[in-house]
């Protein structure tokens, strides 16, 4: 098996393990985000309207959700 072939397995392997060990409330946080980040306020996420920019603020507020929930404050 090549290299190439074998990082495409391991990574596909990863993604499906990760699937099936996500729980329900990761489920529905993910479809949250996926659901805003597809949401009309978000322009479609291009640049013309500036939805890209929507999107990547709501990204990064998320990101700083959990980093505080993780730090614990």
């Amino acid at each position: 098996m090549s290299d190439r072939k074998l990082l495409h397995f391991l990574i596909s392997f990863l993604g499906m393990l990760t699937f099936q060990l996500a729980s329900a409330q990761e489920l529905e946080y993910a479809r949250k985000v996926i659901a805003t980040l597809s949401s009309d306020e978000m322009k479609g996420r291009g640049y013309v309207e500036k939805g890209d920019r929507r999107a990547a603020e709501y990204l990064a507020g998320e990101f700083e959700n959990a980093v505080s929930m993780n730090d614990g404050t």
